[in-house]
Order: C-alpha cells, then sequence, then structure tokens
C-alpha cells in the first residue's frame, strides 16, 4: 500500500489531487533504474506538475526541477491536479516503455477512466480503509481484502 492513499478531504476536493509514483522491484528490473527514473521525472516536468521528487535527492520545493532529475536516486514521484494532464502523462510513459511499475492515486473513477484513454488497463487496486478499521474494538482483528478485477 501507499502512502498517498492516507489522503482525506471531499471527492470535490480530490477531484484536484492525482500522485504518480514510480519504483523499481529489487532484484527483478532495478537494473538500470537510474536514467529510467531520471526519464520518468523528465516526462513528468514536461507536464508542468505540481510536485515531483525522488526520495534521494527530495522534491522541486525544495530543489531546482533540473536538480531534482538528476539526483534522482529512488522512488520518483509527480502531482497533477487535472485528470487530462495525467493522461498525457500516461501516454507518454506508455510510449517511453520504461519496463517499471507506476502507481497512479487519485478519486477511482478518475483514474480508472484516465487509463483508459490512455490505452491502459489497470493493474490493481488498493483502497484505504481507515474510517472503518478505526471503529473496531479492542481484540477485534483487522480485516484484509484482496480485490480482483
Amino acid at each position: 500500500m501507499t502512502h498517498t492513499l492516507h489522503r482525506r478531504g471531499t471527492a470535490e476536493s480530490l477531484s484536484e489531487d492525482y500522485i504518480m509514483v514510480m519504483l523499481p522491484a529489487i532484484g527483478i528490473n532495478d537494473s538500470g533504474y537510474i536514467p529510467k527514473s531520471q526519464e520518468f521525472l523528465r516526462i513528468a516536468l514536461r507536464h508542468e506538475p505540481k510536485n515531483m521528487g525522488s526520495m534521494s535527492k527530495g522534491n522541486m520545493f525544495r530543489y531546482k526541477p533540473e536538480e531534482v532529475v538528476a539526483g534522482a536516486r529512488g522512488i520518483v514521484h509527480a502531482v497533477y491536479d487535472n485528470p487530462q494532464t495525467v493522461t498525457q502523462v500516461l501516454k507518454e510513459l506508455k510510449e517511453a516503455d520504461l519496463g517499471l511499475s507506476v502507481v497512479v492515486s487519485g478519486i477511482f473513477d478518475s483514474v480508472d477512466e484516465c487509463c483508459q484513454k490512455a490505452g491502459l488497463k489497470r493493474h490493481t487496486v488498493n483502497i484505504w480503509l481507515a474510517p472503518w478499521w478505526r471503529k473496531q474494538k479492542p481484540g477485534q482483528r483487522l480485516l484484509k481484502l484482496r480485490l480482483k478485477s
């Protein structure tokens, strides 16, 4: 599960909140990851993200975008505020075929539509159930859900 699932707000306030995260699977597709993560950020930058960064360098609120790209070494991310841009970024990432996982967080129906318009089929759905599980009584176990599409 990604920490981006823990965003809170109304459907309206979250409708302008799209987070894209790219990461390797260690030992599977991490070879040559650094130039691929930098290419992800270059693609992201062409679409004017509200924020972008990497775990190793930080984000564009602290560094110039070019410095963020050059210093990318870990999980990388970009944040957008509209589905049209997300669709365009996904199309460009599909064309780049970097061979790495990209997670898009946002309102499910909107993200799903972005994927469809970009010619992609969603792979996995994660749903945060925090308001529900917080109501558990002491000693109760958490319910784990596995969703298949």
